[in-house]
């Protein structure tokens, strides 16, 4: 009696513990009853959002690189990972209020909740954490997009404000570069009320650039977009020529016509000078370089010596020094 009892003892024992452990090896996190607690993808520590101007400013502090899931809707009824999201690598980053095409899309005066977790795989993602509710503001000015230098259009600088974006509308803008990896606020700044620039580039350098819109009253500047980042193939800034050329166009037995080039940036003004006198000029002619592929002397006498110099035009009625004394010379 006393064996069958200690039996019956140890099977009712068996029977409660495999019971209990059934729900103890699946513990989940009652917030987020769709990832077990014992996620391989760790959490990250913390979050941040705020607004600056027209643009929403991320901070997302972790342990590990990312991808980083970035959840949002409007607060009330939001729930992380049903609303929008978009992923990103840094773990700092900033967009525009309206970048539709970066997957942020915001309106003025509405409050939105934002959550992220860690992207691991297709498998594996983090918990969602760290909720952070904001209320955004329209009373800023407009942020330039599209910021691009064309390079066939000899370093023009261009950007783009549209009437459907956020914000005011700017009366002014703020061009700012300099040598690629510079730090901002030490380079070259200028204002201008089009939506473009040409700016003063040496061939062959890099360029980091930046540009910010101005708007009236209160608001004043606005959030600086870029660096774009663009490496010359034309030199556009103030510097003299460096060399010139010419070539034989037609020529008779005493007399030729030569046709004379440099390195002209395509979009200045430039002096320039031939005479049998080798000194610098007190006498130029000004041409401009837009489509220019040239001048052309008629009826130089062979065998002479003819001296060529060159000066470009710049900003404030300003010039470079001269090239030259370039010989032209045919026999």
């Amino acid at each position: 009696m006393k064996k069958l009892s200690t039996l019956l003892f140890c099977s009712g024992l068996f029977f409660l513990m495999n019971c209990s452990g059934s729900g103890g090896s699946d513990e989940r996190d009652s917030s987020n009853p769709n990832n077990s607690k014992a996620n391989s993808c760790p959490n990250v520590n913390g979050f941040q959002v705020s607004q600056n101007a027209g643009s929403m400013q991320f901070t997302i502090n972790s342990d590990l690189a990312g991808p980083y899931e970035i959840s949002y809707g409007q607060t009330g009824g939001f729930t992380p990972g049903y609303g929008n999201s978009f992923v990103v690598n840094e773990k700092t980053f900033t967009k525009n209020i309206d970048d539709q095409s970066g997957g942020l899309h915001l309106e003025a005066g509405k409050s939105y909740t934002f959550a992220v977790r860690r992207y691991c795989s297709s498998m594996s993602q983090s918990d969602w954490g760290f909720e952070r509710n904001l209320t955004t503001s329209g009373n800023y000015c407009k942020t330039p997009y599209e910021l691009k230098v064309e390079d066939y259009l000899y370093n023009k600088i261009e950007w783009k404000v549209s009437n459907y974006q956020l914000g005011s509308a700017p009366v002014k803008y703020e061009v700012q570069y300099g040598l690629q990896g510079y730090s901002p606020g030490s380079g070259v700044t200028v204002e201008t009320t089009n939506t473009s620039y040409n700016a003063p580039f040496v061939a062959g350098k890099a360029y980091d650039i930046y540009v910010r819109a101005y708007c009236s009253g209160s608001l004043g500047w606005g959030s600086w977009v870029g660096p774009v980042s663009f490496t010359a193939s034309n030199t556009t800034a103030c510097v003299a020529p460096t060399y010139a050329n010419f070539s034989v166009v037609s020529s008779n037995s005493t007399s030729f016509t030569p046709n004379v080039t440099w390195d002209n940036d395509g979009i200045s003004s430039y002096d320039y000078s031939l005479s049998y006198n080798s000194g610098i000029p007190t006498q130029t002619t000004t041409v401009s370089a837009q489509g220019l592929g040239g001048i052309t002397f008629t009826n130089l006498s062979k065998s002479t010596n003819y001296y060529f110099y060159v000066r470009k035009r710049c900003s404030g009625n300003t010039t470079t020094g001269f090239f030259g004394p370039f010989l032209v010379r045919y026999n």
